[in-house]
């Protein structure tokens, strides 16, 4: 069985935000392209929040001020997830491993509270590496100290698990919550969970 617990936040914690933002103002292609042009270099670091808003504006015209506001207004925690993670962290440690702009993400989880959910944060802006590259997670068990056979990666993007997988980290892709449990406990001791 499993000893330690890494969750994505975006897509699992918490909703998408900026996949459905940029569809307000394109089409599906161009929307997931430009995205990935502007989050590539805000999650690995090189522009700051500040920038990355300031780069839409300059495409777009929309205030940053407004692009921030839009993008917390978007984010929707998943609640039930959250209750759930805080029982599996009375049995095992709980990391978060997400691609985020760190200030952004920050911010999110002070606002929610949710900073005290985990025994660690990784976020990829403030490391330079983003998933699914297999220097992240190599990063992480290296920065642990741990084996990574003792770890489960539970994300919603199937190339990020690959990543993990390279790094020997068992994923699990997360769907919904029944899904997840019942995949939870095919890897982890849950006898005295109340799951």
């Amino acid at each position: 069985m499993k000893r330690y617990v890494f969750f994505d936040f975006f897509g699992v914690i918490s909703s998408e935000v900026t996949p459905f933002w940029f569809r307000k103002y394109y089409d599906s292609e161009t929307a997931d392209r430009v995205k990935h042009e502007i989050a590539s270099l805000a999650d690995i670091g090189a522009i700051s929040e500040e920038e990355t808003y300031q780069r839409i504006f300059d495409m777009l015209g929309v205030p940053p001020a407004q692009i921030s506001r839009e993008w917390d207004e978007l984010t929707v925690i998943h609640t039930a997830l959250v209750d759930t993670i805080r029982t599996i962290r009375q049995h095992y440690p709980v990391y978060l491993l997400s691609n985020a702009i760190p200030t952004h993400l920050r911010r999110i989880l002070k606002t929610y509270e949710l900073e005290p959910l985990f025994d660690g944060i990784f976020i990829s802006g403030e490391i330079g590496i983003i998933k699914p590259n297999r220097a992240y997670f190599d990063h992480v068990i290296a920065t642990l100290g741990i084996d990574p056979a003792e770890a489960v990666m539970i994300d919603d993007n199937p190339a990020n698990l690959k990543g993990a997988a390279e790094a020997g980290i068992d994923g699990i892709l997360f769907t919904d919550l029944p899904a997840f449990l019942a995949d939870f406990k095919q890897h982890f001791d849950t006898k005295d969970l109340a799951l």
